[in-house]
Order: C-alpha cells, then structure tokens, then sequence
C-alpha cells in the first residue's frame, strides 16, 4: 500500500504528479495509492501525526524511514544531494517505490 498525506499545502501538487507518475512508470496500479487529504480528515491526519506531505510505503515515511505513528513527524525540510527541494525528486520516488515492489 502507497499512502499520500496532505493538507493542500504548495507541495501537494506537485509532488502527488510526481508521484502517479513514477507509480505509473513502475508498472503499479493506481488501486495502490491511498490519497488522504488532512483538511478533510483531520483526526485521521492527527492520528498518523504525518505533515505535509507524506508519501508512505507499508506504512514508513520514504523519507524518513519511520512508521507514522510511533512518534509526531516534524515539518520536513527535503534536502537530496544537499540541495533543498520542494518536492521529492523523482529518482528518489523511484527507488523507494522500487522496494515496495519487491517487498
């Protein structure tokens, strides 16, 4: 399972294209993906202390590498190859989505 969680900040955009995109690449369905919006769904959000956005394979932030709900996740900052970025770039979506195929 793929899950997306946002709170229509300036990334979501951007970064759910990005991600469909890559999903779609791969070969994996869109049935995969679970979207929740936080605005519309704040105790769900709450629940999952996930910011915005988060995009989690089996349960663990690709970026962070932990399982929402242990512990509240910070607003993150993507930093790749020591650059800033405002979404996550796509070769690193590939990677991460890549695991979820063969795990």
């Amino acid at each position: 399972m793929i899950e997306f969680y946002h709170n229509d900040c300036h990334r979501t955009a951007g970064t759910l294209e990005k991600l469909k995109d890559v999903m779609k690449e791969l070969g994996i369905s869109n049935s995969e993906l679970r979207v929740v919006n936080g605005t519309d769904n704040p105790s769900e959000a709450k629940e999952q202390s996930c910011c915005c956005p988060s995009i989690l394979v089996n349960g663990y932030d690709i970026v962070t590498g932990q399982k929402l709900g242990e512990q509240p996740v910070p607003c993150k900052i993507h930093q790749f190859g020591g650059e800033s970025c405002v979404t996550v770039p796509e070769n690193y979506l590939r990677i991460a989505l890549s695991k979820y195929m063969y795990s």
